[in-house]
């Protein structure tokens, strides 16, 4: 069998020679390095200002019931912000109050608590609730609560996620808590089939 060829633009090197370092550590601390300007650079591009989370990531309630879960903002930018968000409606599955506002600290976070409303007659499965947050001078951020309408201690309740959706609708499934899942179609390309295991 033919070597691995190395990767493309990484060129083969020897490793550098063993050097030793020797030195000696002050009993007292000294102003080296201490001012402001001695910091080394840090690289801020495309960093957000804030993140948005819900919690817990998934609630559990059967249908013609209500529960409890809470969504907020937590700050990165060193900077106060009141929030505004608006929580969205799925199936006819609520958040209240659908709107409002949180007032989040320098380096903090806050959040609201919702009550989640399953009106009578929904069919069991999961539900993913979008709650967008946005502030003056900033992007919007989403968070998302997946609810899942199933009785509580049943098999259905007991499934952790839905982890497999088609590529032609991803907000089916939703892994990680964070919206992201495998893809049915690859796996079917893979000749894979459901309900059979994956050494078939």
């Amino acid at each position: 069998m033919a070597a691995p060829k190395p990767r493309r633009g990484c060129r083969k090197r020897s490793s550098p020679p063993v050097a030793t370092l020797d030195y000696t550590r002050s009993a007292t601390a000294t102003a080296w390095g201490s001012a402001a300007a001695d910091a080394p650079p840090s690289f801020r591009d495309q960093e957000k200002p804030s993140l948005s989370f819900v919690d817990p990531a998934r609630v559990v309630a059967p249908a013609g019931s209500s529960t409890t879960a809470t969504a907020g903002v937590q700050d990165l930018s060193g900077a106060a912000k009141t929030w505004t968000y608006t929580a969205g409606s799925v199936d006819g599955i609520t958040l209240s109050p659908a709107t409002g506002s949180v007032a989040v600290p320098a380096g903090g976070k806050a959040h609201a608590t919702f009550t989640v409303s399953v009106p009578a007659g929904t069919s069991d499965g999961s539900r993913r609730i979008p709650v967008t947050f946005s502030a003056p001078g900033l992007a919007s951020t989403q968070a998302t609560l997946t609810v899942l309408v199933a009785q509580p201690n049943s098999w259905l309740a007991t499934v952790d996620n839905t982890g497999i959706s088609p590529d032609s609708d991803p907000s089916k499934a939703n892994f990680d808590g964070g919206g992201w899942s495998y893809s049915a179609d690859r796996i079917g390309r893979g000749r894979c089939q459901a309900g059979r295991h994956g050494d078939q």
